[in-house]
Order: structure tokens, then sequence, then C-alpha cells
């Protein structure tokens, strides 16, 4: 079973079902030098460019790493990957990392250069707070998902009822976007990429919130290993962090640029809409330039999971985070 045979049944079906698939070569097969990562969106995130970004400028190779990224379709099939030896590195949501922990799986995080929510809440005119989206309809990806618990929590913060929005599952952003240009619902919370267009219209919408200045310590997304992967490459885990550093530094000195790589990878957006959204990332530092996670993000991150309702505890983070 090739690697695309692999990530395509890895995305319908339970670990314990692949791990008997997995040829008995594999670690052998992987040479000194190389890592390949597995990124939880496809097409891939603007957010989680910067893997891509130091993979096409050769920040990796620099470093003596032979580097490899592939998108595949959520956090589910990513983590799973990265414990059934698909890829040596994941960048995966913390709410799935979290609740995989919670069953014992053996992962360690390793780096977090996306630690900020990017979600904007994009709203009409008349609705003038987050708390004043109580009655009105508001497209999340699905109930429970982080789209679903950053307004949420924002919500609960302006002193609102969250139980009282109407909650509609609408898809991915594209689809929110959607379904808030067409007046199906009256808010969404959107990446940069959407709120941009959206934010544009503004005789209809505006910005009532941002996830990166009003929740700066809940963790978005960050990049998981096993303990077999830490023990058997520590120096091509090194050369990933540093890689990485370079690009989060090299993004926000460099956004047209970066938007044109970007737009290598999303050949359907708009060059100008990915230069924007770009921008507006550097602006408020959003990629972290060391990769590493903070007591106080781990700390925020899972006391609100845990009040939350959607982890019921959380390992001590020196169990978690990998010190290099």
């Amino acid at each position: 079973m090739d690697r695309r045979e692999l990530l395509k049944a890895l995305s319908v079906t339970g670990l314990g079902a692949l791990t008997s698939q997995l040829p008995a070569s594999r670690a052998s097969a992987q040479g000194l030098g190389s890592l390949h990562m597995l990124t939880a969106t496809a097409p891939p995130d603007l957010v989680c460019h910067v893997f891509y970004y130091a993979e096409k400028l050769g920040f990796y190779k620099d470093l003596g790493l032979n580097f490899s990224v592939e998108p595949v379709a959520n956090d589910p099939t990513a983590l799973r990957g990265v414990l059934a030896g698909v890829c040596d590195i994941a960048w995966c949501g913390a709410l799935t990392t979290l609740q995989a922990l919670r069953t014992g799986a053996d992962l360690k995080v390793l780096s977090c250069f996306t630690p900020s929510l990017d979600y904007k809440i994009i709203a009409r005119n008349d609705i003038a707070s987050v708390k004043a989206m109580e009655g009105k309809p508001v497209a999340v990806s699905q109930m429970g998902a982080v789209s679903q618990i950053v307004p949420k929590i924002m919500i609960e913060n302006a002193g609102g009822d969250p139980s009282k929005v109407q909650w509609v599952s609408a898809g991915g952003g594209p689809n929110r976007y959607q379904a808030l240009v067409a007046g199906r619902v009256s808010a969404a919370p959107l990446n940069a990429l959407h709120a941009g267009l959206a934010a544009e219209m503004t005789d209809k919408f505006h910005v009532i919130a941002t996830a990166v200045k009003d929740l700066p310590d809940f963790i978005y997304a960050w990049d998981i290993i096993t303990s077999a992967t830490l023990a058997k490459k520590p120096n091509e885990l090194r050369a990933f962090i540093r890689g990485t550093a370079r690009a989060s530094q090299w993004v926000t000195e460099n956004p047209r640029r970066a938007a044109e790589l970007s737009q290598q990878i999303l050949p359907d957006v708009n060059l100008k809409d990915l230069e924007r959204a770009i921008v507006d990332f550097a602006a408020s530092g959003y990629w972290s330039k060391t990769g590493a996670v903070s007591p106080q993000a781990w700390k925020y991150t899972t006391d609100t999971l845990i009040r939350n309702g959607d982890i019921p505890s959380a390992p001590p983070a020196e169990n978690i985070l990998v010190k290099l």
C-alpha cells in the first residue's frame, strides 16, 4: 500500500485497522536527514503555508534536511497519519490532539508556529457585537468544531449566552462565507481570506471580533510527533524548527513574495486577496518566530476546553511539550 492509498484509508477508518497494513520496512527505508509532514487542511490553509515557504525557499535544505509536506483533509487524518507512521510530523489542531492524548495516544508537541486563531467574526451591520448574535443564525463548520468553540467563548466573555445562538452547520470557510453573503445566516467566523472579502462589502458586513486579539492565548494548531520519531530524529527535528522559524521571519518581511508562493499552492485565489491576508497576519504578529508553546497558552487552552466540556482533563504540559 503506497502513501496515497494509506492516506485515503486513514480518512475513512481508524488507526487500529490500519497498523497491520504498514510495511515492516517503513522505518528502515527512511534515510537520515529526511522528514515528511502532513498539514491538516486540503487545500492547505494559508496559515500553514509557512512550512511550504520554508520548503520552497530551501530553508530546510540549507540545514541539510530533506523535507516534504503534503496536505490531507482534516485533523483526524493528519493525527492518524503521524501515529501510523505515514509521516514524521503533522500540523494538527490543538483540540484534536488533546482529545487523542486522553485515549492514550503516543503524541508529543514539537513546536507551534501557528499559535493563534485566525478567525474574524463577520456580521451584518445591524449586529453590533458578539453578544448581539444571541437569537441570530450563525454559521460554523459543524457543532463542536473550533469554528463554534471560538465564538462561544467570545460570547461568554462578553457576558452573553451562546445557547441562545442559532448555530448552523455550514461546512468549511468558503461555505460559511457563501451562507453569509447569501443572507442565510447573520454572522460567521471566517479566516483571513474570506473575512477580507466580506469586509470589503462595507454596506452589508463588518468585523465584530478578532480572535487573535480577543483570544490571544487560545492555541489553534501545532506540530505533533511520536516519541519514536523524537528518539530517532532529534537532529532533523531541530532543523525543522530552525528552518520554519526562518520562514516565519521571512514571511513578515516579504508579504508580496509570500503571496506569490501561496498562489502556487492556491492557484484559484486572487493574488491581492492573498497578500492582504498575509499583511494582516504579519501586522498582528501571527506566526511564531520560535515555535515555542508558552505555559500561559497551554493553561488557557486546556482550561477553556475543559470548562467547555471538550476534554475532561489535560496531561501536564511537561509530559507533552518537547524541548530540543
